[in-house]
């Protein structure tokens, strides 16, 4: 969006501020509800119109989802972390156009440099077979919150070094891995320990205690560094930024430090700015945390994006193709919650899918080496090898994603499985498939002779082809934010050039007499009888609906959608069965999220409570949300037949009533009515997000919590322990979590319906019965007529709307509604003003009274 049309938008609602609303606050107060709303929605739509359009990149660690961002952002250098820094590195990094390169750094406080001492120093301890020293490592936890503490004893192995426990050391080797980064600038090679916890140590300012070695240089520049970085202060939304200033090698290496070097596992949030021609239209690339270890870190980086932000998802798979692991990623990350919530809403921005293909060009080198040893002399160049793979490639994954993305819509409970399969059959007829080559992309823009690309053109590595997909998403975003925000700011107009129109046609309304005005009240009245008894029996049923039936609905809705959660629940659980009991013991040490050594990922909390939100989100999304919106238009759409009736009588007077008068009343009136039928959408759009919020957050807390007390009960030690985890998962959690979630989600949704319920109740109320606005805006003007034949005070209203007209924006002063009720006179440029008006406006001349 142009700084122009942003400056339309301001211009009008500052006019809107100054000058309309006092006026119509003493002429017409029963309008300004309806105004102010309007307004802010202006506002918010302007406000949000430029936000970047955010494609999210998905993707198992180590799959080459950083190769493929790099390509993409720049022809030749890396920006994004490459080779990875370890599954506990939390940070999204976030790349975004900009003239002058930069990048901004927010980092970890310092507990979270604490969580990590405390925790290695724990397990060293155990290690080393000095229980009785355990109260040293106490002072390094004073700083830890309860969370924190319990996250950092998970990691710790609870049993004696020998015991032979699976998993025990998979979090604490990660740590080890991240502090070795951080200290020595490597996350690969021994692990020192002692030396590591005392340079841990110095970084927070805590004394020596392991008797390590001494850091070399480098060690002690890195140490210093972090130090300094940990107690920065914030700035904005980050502590410490850095513009490349002429100096590019020493912009790189600087952010090659944060993204993968030895700063990153102290990033909370990276973005980088770069000028890539992929970035103008305002697409932003977010690299996501690649999968490992199941952690809170990752779930809530990615949960965030993918629930709230992302306009594209971009799953990046290998040569492989779309596995079943990968699939699941779309389920786990909440990406089919969404489409779920956002199915009964034809309004709601729609999320887009792609699925990007990289190392294929492998598949192509082995293809074309294996022709050449087998026909020497005849085989055919690598190019017609890439060719080939290329198509089949991209088939073989539209099959697979097919295929995965069926079983997605069979796992899950039975009443939400017709939503499902329609989400996901949405995904297949829309996904884009994409096959690439990003090495050999950098070759070609590389042109270097000791390595020559062996493409021809970058249209053959289909990467240019893939920044295209993505220049067009950004742009039908960004279109379609425009379209909202011009009918935002049309209906705008409409409705406060109607509102002052309707002032104006009542002050130049001549004389009429007492009995001329009661005589139209008596017949009015009378017609109106029927049509009231209409509106009262309507309003009535509505206000009956949202006090009554919808808040019923809630809970027997909640109760049929959590029995078909426990059975998914309990079939979900019974697969754990064949599981080692040690990985099952593992998972419960860790609240129920674990990757054993041989890579099985479980991680309870976030999947027990997705298929718990599931058919809550169809219960939300398709009973209550829906039939909320449809009654409340349905009021909406009633209002405007009610008040179109009493209009057409209005015209049916001839002379008793100016035409004039009554074309004003009804742009007034219909524009009045209409505004009811966005009351529900704007209120249940907000209350969409806070249960999907709050209703997640509550089912991950309570797994949380059912596995750590049968840890401090001490059933996860001895004899028969596989079976009591087996008791716990089909007793505990299968009915115990879906019993205590139950009452919570019925309290979200009730907590949250309650609150847009009276949000309603309170839009409605600002506005006036619709028939008597209409009975007193045509009688009134008859029982005024004699305070409005004082010609000194008629052409002091007159006059007070010529001057916020003469101030009013080029869009308002010449409005539709203009020409149908000021004279022709009243649209050319008045002389001028006392006070100049705004840039950008025309002006309007007093019009003659009548």
């Amino acid at each position: 969006m142009s700084p122009i049309s942003r400056s339309t938008e301001t211009t009008l609602l500052e006019w809107y501020t100054r000058a309309a609303r006092p006026f119509l606050e003493e002429h017409a107060p029963s309008d300004l509800a309806a105004l102010d709303q309007q307004g802010k929605r202006l506002g918010q739509l302007a406000s949000t119109v430029d936000e970047d359009v955010a494609a999210c990149f998905l993707g198992a660690a180590g799959v080459g989802k950083s190769t493929l961002l790099n390509a993409l952002v720049s022809e030749r250098y890396n920006l994004l972390p490459h080779g990875g820094v370890g599954p506990l590195t939390a940070q999204a990094t976030v790349v975004r156009f900009s003239d002058a390169p930069y990048f901004r750094a927010t980092y970890l406080p310092p507990t979270a440099l604490n969580r990590i001492l405390f925790a290695l120093e724990r397990a060293h301890e155990v290690a080393q077979k000095r229980a009785a020293d355990l109260a040293a490592t106490e002072a390094v936890a004073a700083p830890l919150d309860e969370e924190d503490r319990r996250d950092a004893e998970a990691a710790v192995p609870l049993a004696s070094p020998d015991a032979p426990t699976e998993g025990a050391r998979d979090k604490i080797d990660a740590y080890e891995r991240q502090v070795r980064l951080l200290i020595q600038g490597d996350q690969q090679g021994e692990i020192d320990a002692p030396f590591l916890l005392d340079a841990l140590r110095a970084v927070l300012a805590l004394p020596a205690r392991w008797n390590g070695r001494a850091p070399t240089a480098d060690e002690r520049r890195r140490i210093a560094a972090i130090r300094e970085s940990i107690h920065l202060p914030l700035r904005g939304d980050a502590h410490r930024e850095r513009r490349e200033g002429g100096d590019l090698e020493g912009f790189l290496r600087e952010l090659r430090e944060h993204a993968s070097g030895f700063l990153a596992p102290l990033i909370k949030k990276l973005d980088v700015g770069w000028n890539a021609d992929a970035l103008r239209e305002g697409l932003t690339l977010v690299d996501l945390p690649g999968v490992g270890v199941a952690n809170d870190e990752y779930r809530n980086v990615t949960a965030g994006w993918i629930r709230d932000k992302a306009r594209a998802i971009v799953l990046v798979v290998d040569r492989a193709g779309v596995t079943e692991a990968s699939a699941d990623l779309l389920r786990s990350t909440g990406f089919l919650n969404r489409l779920l919530h956002d199915s009964d809403d034809p309004e709601a921005d729609p999320v887009a899918l792609s699925v990007v293909m990289v190392k294929v060009d492998q598949s192509a080198d082995a293809a074309w080496q294996d022709e050449k040893l087998l026909k020497p002399g005849a085989a055919r160049k690598w190019g017609e090898h890439w060719r080939d793979i290329h198509a089949r490639a991209i088939e073989v994954a539209r099959a697979q994603l097919r295929q995965e993305l069926e079983k997605l819509s069979a796992d899950g409970p039975d009443a939400t499985r017709d939503e499902r399969r329609a989400a996901l059959a949405r995904v297949l007829d829309t996904v884009q498939i994409h096959a690439v080559s990003a090495p050999q992309y950098r070759l070609w823009h590389l042109q270097d002779d000791e390595e020559r690309p062996r493409i021809k053109s970058p249209d053959e590595s289909h990467l240019p082809q893939l920044l295209t997909a993505f220049r067009a998403l950004a742009l039908d975003v960004r279109a379609r934010r425009e379209a909202q925000l011009t009918a935002a700011r049309t209906d705008f107009q409409r409705r406060t050039r109607a509102a002052l129109d309707l002032v104006r046609a009542e002050w130049e309304q001549g004389a009429r007499a007492e009995r001329e005005a009661q005589q139209l009240r008596e017949e009015l009245e009378t017609f109106l009888a029927p049509k009231q008894r209409e509106l009262d029996a309507r309003q009535g049923a509505f206000r009956e609906f949202l006090r009554e039936s919808l808040p019923a609905q809630i809970e027997a809705q909640v109760n049929a959608a959590s029995l078909e959660a426990k059975e998914d629940i309990a079939r979900s659980l019974g697969r754990l069965r064949k599981m080692h009991w040690a990985t099952l013991r593992a998972t419960v040490r860790r609240g129920g999220a674990h990757v054993s050594n041989r890579g099985i990922h479980l991680d309870l909390p976030n999947d027990l409570a997705l298929r718990f939100e599931e058919p809550i989100t169809v219960v939300w999304t398709k009973h209550i949300l829906a039939a909320l919106r449809k009654r409340t238009a349905e009021l909406g759409d009633d209002y405007v037949a009610l008040v179109a009736e009493v209009v057409a009588w209005a015209r049916s007077q001839d002379a008793r009533v100016q035409g004039r008068f009554v074309e004003a009343l009804h742009e007034n009136l219909v524009a009045q009515t209409q505004d009811l039928s966005s009351i529900g959408k704007e209120a249940v759009d907000e209350l969409k997000k806070n249960v999907r919020a709050q209703l997640y957050a509550q089912l991950v807390l309570r797994v949380r919590a059912r596995c750590q007390a049968f840890v401090d009960q001490k059933s996860d030690v001895g004899a028969g322990v596989k079976q009591r985890i087996l008791e716990l998962f089909g007793e505990e959690l299968a009915a115990g979590v879906v019993e205590i979630a139950r009452p919570a989600a019925v309290k979200v949704l009730r907590d949250n319906y309650n609150a847009v319920q009276s949000e309603i109740t309170d839009r409605f109320a600002a506005y006036r019965n619709p028939l008597e606005s209409a009975r007193d805006a045509i009688v009134g003007s008859h029982q005024d007529s004699i305070r409005r034949s004082d010609a000194q005070r008629r052409q002091g209203v007159l006059d007070q709307i010529d001057a916020v007209l003469r101030a009013a924006p080029a869009a308002v002063a010449i409005a539709p509604a203009a020409v149908a009720s000021a004279p022709a006179a009243a649209l050319v440029a008045a002389p001028a003003a006392p006070a100049a008006p705004a840039p950008g406006i025309v002006t309007v001349a007093p019009a003659t009274p009548a």
